[in-house]
């Protein structure tokens, strides 16, 4: 064997020692990162840091829960096992209608999250007793079950959107709150929804007017001028696609918008 052959054989050599080493390391490394506890910990104090907006949002409360909580969670791709820790709270007070509500909320998602989410379930509680329960109960034939969803248009990360609603002057008023407040001055909207599972057509045909009517009744009262709807007729988890519509409804001009689940999806869903 020649000189220039050895060398080359030796520098091979030298290449194949350094991809198994640097294999071995990556390996080692990443075994570690497998065995390795997640351990997470939410440390912000929002009873404190939101204290002058909850003052003036809430006005006299109780906190009847400050706690911190612990929780197991799974192993990850790239860890193992761990824990994530964070405090969660529940504050009493007495809203203008002169009921008891209970505002929970943890340091687990952003403060307004909090707010939004629970402003929008009074708003519907409010509107379940004030507008829908004129049109269906759960006690009828072919029971049909209706949804409301308000929700805040705006997200976490749009600081402006959340820094108008926390304003500790001019924020959004838990206590007082009206679902037309929510619509008119904060960027919420509302979508409805209405599943049915009677197979006769009489009932279904009647639970569909009556789901118009309350449309147009909530359009009204909310001063909305448009509302998302969706209805289905469901036996056994199938929706009926010819039945079955979703789309919107238009206040100044009265009229429904909607195409059925078999225009939209080609089948039954």
């Amino acid at each position: 064997m020649g000189k220039s052959e050895k060398q080359v054989l030796k520098i091979a050599l030298v290449i194949t020692a350094a991809v198994i080493f640097l294999l071995f390391v990556a390996f080692t490394i990443f075994m570690a990162l497998l065995s390795r506890s997640q351990n997470i910990r939410h440390t912000s104090d929002y009873l404190n840091r939101y204290e002058t907006f909850l003052n003036y949002s809430l006005g006299d409360y109780a906190v009847i829960r400050d706690s911190v909580v612990e929780e197991r969670t799974p192993r990850g791709p790239w860890s193992g096992p761990g824990t994530l820790s964070y405090r969660a709270w529940t504050l009493e007070f007495t809203c203008q209608d002169g009921k008891e509500r209970h505002f929970r909320f943890t340091n687990r998602n952003p403060f307004g999250y909090y707010v939004t989410s629970f402003a929008g379930e009074m708003a519907i509680s409010h509107l379940q007793s004030e507008v829908v329960s004129n049109y269906f109960t759960t006690s009828e034939p072919g029971f049909t079950r209706v949804h409301l969803r308000m929700h805040f248009q705006g997200y976490p990360w749009e600081r402006k959107s959340y820094r108008q609603l926390l304003n500790p002057r001019h924020g959004l008023q838990l206590a007082s709150a009206t679902p037309q407040e929510l619509i008119a001055n904060w960027d919420f909207t509302i979508h409805l929804y209405a599943t049915t599972s009677s197979r006769d057509s009489a009932v279904y045909m009647d639970a569909i007017q009556r789901f118009k009517a309350m449309t147009r009744t909530l359009a009204e009262y909310l001063g909305q001028d448009q509302i998302s709807i969706r209805f289905r007729l469901q036996h056994e988890g199938i929706t009926t696609g010819d039945i079955s519509f979703r789309g919107y409804y238009y206040r100044q001009n009265d009229t429904f918008e909607t195409r059925s689940y078999r225009e939209v999806h080609g089948r039954n869903t």
